[in-house]
């Protein structure tokens, strides 16, 4: 028996979502799904133990997200574990995170009294420095509190979700995550990572090629003209936003993550055009 729900937003989803779903829940685990693909999935929608919602249009993840959350709090969840739809996790992954929150719930330690959202990765950030702000051993659990988490694999701590306006609607798909976490940050509340969690897969189902350019590897793929729109508005946004918090990493990081997307996207369709 878990004590949190997963929430998984989905759009188009591949077979291997959709067969991750079902057999998580034929098991009882507990799964809230917004699905924003115009088609309605039956074979979810009737499945046991998915709360299915579909309105037959994309509303974004903000709103999607939002609605998950606002809705395993309705239901007396304390803790919502979002997933992105191509991320991969195992029952080994599941039984770790409860771990961590029973560790959590018994522990005198006041370090988790601000912490609104962990993030689970299987392999450490550390290399990242810009979106560190500290480390921290706390019993068996190697602890980094970071500016900007991504959304899939975070837990959110639901108790806190009224404090304030945690998702900014103005995001559709890029920023969502990193604007929620700037107003973590902007309310005085923190977000945290923790890394080597088993099972858990964030990037081979993402569907990213590797190049070789000037003796680097290379992964990414070439996104639309319309996402690539999205991305350098949301950016530009989070930027702004940035200047709300009082540390200099996180416009540093705004700005690396933007010239970096710009250049990794040219280097790619140039890579299409000569190959």
């Amino acid at each position: 028996m878990l004590d949190f729900a997963i929430g998984i937003v989905l759009y188009n989803p591949s077979k291997a979502s959709k067969t991750r779903i079902l057999n998580f829940a034929i098991h009882g685990v507990e799964i809230y799904v917004y699905d924003n693909s115009v088609t309605f999935n039956e074979e979810l929608s009737n499945a046991k133990n998915i709360n299915y919602t579909s309105n037959g249009i994309n509303i974004g993840l903000s709103k999607s997200i939002d609605f998950l959350c606002k809705k395993t709090i309705s239901d007396n969840y304390k803790y919502l574990l979002f997933f992105d739809q191509d991320t991969d996790f195992t029952t080994d992954t599941l039984y770790y995170i409860q771990k961590f929150i029973s560790y959590k719930e018994n522990s005198s330690n006041n370090f988790f009294d601000l912490v609104l959202s962990v993030n689970f990765r299987e392999k450490t950030i550390e290399g990242n420095k810009l979106n560190i702000l500290s480390k921290d051993k706390i019993d068996i659990y190697d602890i980094i509190t970071i500016f900007f988490n991504i959304n899939s694999g975070t837990l959110f701590f639901l108790e806190k979700y009224k404090c304030f306006q945690w998702f900014d609607k103005k995001y559709f798909v890029d920023g969502v995550d990193y604007a929620f976490s700037l107003n973590v940050f902007i309310h005085n509340f923190k977000n945290i990572s923790i890394s080597n969690v088993p099972g858990l897969n964030h990037t081979e189902e993402q569907g990213d090629t590797i190049i070789n350019f000037l003796g680097k590897k290379i992964s990414s793929r070439i996104y639309p003209i319309s996402r690539n729109i999205d991305f350098l508005r949301s950016h530009i946004m989070l930027l702004f936003k940035s200047f709300k918090v009082k540390y200099f990493k996180p416009k540093f990081f705004i700005l690396k993550a933007i010239f970096s997307y710009v250049a990794v996207q040219l280097i790619f369709r140039l890579y299409k055009i000569f190959n």
